[in-house]
């Protein structure tokens, strides 16, 4: 890298060789460069690999640097056939996808910076999703974007007066802010259809969000009634000490008879799992006089709502509104930051919570046409709808059904054997 002045602005150039006989990129402070291609060694040996610099300050007495660059992505292997992919290349570009807010979190980059990863994010997804649509022949089409999902995350604090550092001063900026986000988004949206054709489209998110203003490390609160012990002081568990472990909204038993190693009886597990869902029930947050655990039950009367897995816990804990449970080591109440921190969540939370709902659009020559919003629907449901509308069968292990009313009458008779032309988009 060498300084210079451009105009008497300073002016960074970055070579990939020593000697400067390739020179990549010359930046101002603030501009991004093109896409960069460097040789690396990759998954399949040596490869490709494109990024993008920002130089975000520069000074040159004393010099200081600060230079951002988006994640590493190779130029091949994504796709089978190689062929498919190397074609929309040409037409998109090395994928732009990095979108999460840490490093906005950490103070590695400012607002702006978060904003344009979400444009070049949004932007080729357009490009790569024009290009497969017009391209390939396809029956079915999908793609996914992140960074709504983030900037709730990031902003929801922002927006809650219920949040206990609400500011009210920046309400605005932090709104006009998430309204930036979904016009993004409606972007992807507005490509794909136009791209599509007279296809028919759905439009949905897997979650919404809740507040989350408080974090609480159920860990803290059962290594302080010894049924959990963590190793030397430290995050991990000891194992050979711990009758009961948090992970996530569940409750693991540490059971003899199913775990290895394991120290709890089938007895003694049946008396923990009365003695948690009774406990935590009247758990209390002394600043507030609050509750943070909505309700708590044995995994197995969760039935009902998917959660009597194997994979769920002995027990199963919904938190209040506002509270969102994690499993690093901490204080066992602790207030989020707004701007700082995520302040809002999608899980550990009661699903039957309408503030966890999404929303599903629909249009397109097989949906029915509606002024009235339709009835609640799991998401599970989804699939065999986008099933029906492909004229296939769902999987056989497909636990969800079609949801009927967004079917336009005759959906039926759809064939794709007959009608080879048909086409179906869909943008989740």
């Amino acid at each position: 890298m060498a300084i210079f002045d451009r105009n008497t602005h300073p002016v960074l150039a970055i070579a990939s060789t020593p000697d400067w006989s390739r020179l990549c990129t010359t930046l101002e402070i603030g501009q991004w460069s093109e896409p960069i291609v460097l040789p690396v060694e990759g998954r399949t040996g040596h490869e490709d690999h494109a990024l993008r610099f920002k130089l975000m300050s520069l000074e040159a007495a004393p010099t200081r640097i600060a230079l951002f660059n988006t994640c590493v992505h190779a130029l091949s292997s994504h796709s089978a056939p190689v062929e498919i992919w190397h074609r929309h290349l040409a037409a998109a570009g090395p994928i732009e996808e990095q979108t999460d807010p840490s490093l906005l979190f950490s103070g590695a980059i400012d607002i702006a910076t978060q904003i344009e990863r979400c444009r070049l994010n949004i932007e080729w997804l357009c490009k790569v999703s024009r290009s497969i649509l017009t391209a390939e022949s396809w029956d079915f089409f999908a793609v996914q974007l992140h960074f709504v999902d983030w900037a709730h995350h990031l902003l929801h604090g922002a927006l809650d007066p219920r949040h206990p550092r609400y500011d009210r001063a920046r309400h605005r900026e932090a709104h006009d802010l998430l309204r930036l986000f979904y016009a993004m988004a409606d972007e992807l949206v507005g490509a794909v259809t136009a791209a599509a054709g007279d296809a028919d489209i759905i439009v949905t998110g897997d979650h919404g969000q809740d507040l989350h203003h408080t974090t609480v490390r159920l860990n803290e609160w059962l290594a302080e009634r010894g049924l959990l012990r963590f190793i030397a002081g430290g995050e991990a568990v000891d194992w050979a000490g711990t009758r009961v472990c948090a992970l996530g909204n569940t409750l693991h038993i540490n059971r003899s008879r199913t775990i290895p190693g394991g120290i709890v009886s089938e007895q003694e597990a049946e008396y923990l799992i009365e003695r948690l869902c009774s406990e935590l029930t009247a758990l209390i947050v002394p600043d507030t006089g609050e509750q943070p655990i909505q309700s708590i039950w044995p995994r197995q009367q969760l039935a009902y709502l998917g959660g009597a897995g194997e994979g769920m816990g002995d027990v199963v804990f919904f938190c209040a509104s506002g509270y969102q449970a994690r499993n690093d080591r901490g204080p066992l109440f602790q207030v989020t930051e707004p701007w700082c921190e995520f302040t809002s969540g999608h899980d550990h939370f009661s699903p039957l919570d309408p503030r966890l709902h999404s929303r599903l659009y629909a249009a397109g020559p097989h949906v029915a046409s509606r002024a009235a919003q339709a009835p609640l629907h799991s998401v599970i449901d989804v699939a065999p709808t986008i099933a029906a509308l492909l004229g296939i069968a769902p999987s056989p292990d497909t636990e969800g059904h079609a949801i009927d009313e967004l079917l336009a009458a005759g959906f039926d008779e759809i064939d794709p054997t007959n009608n080879p032309a048909e086409k179906h988009a869909v943008h989740a």
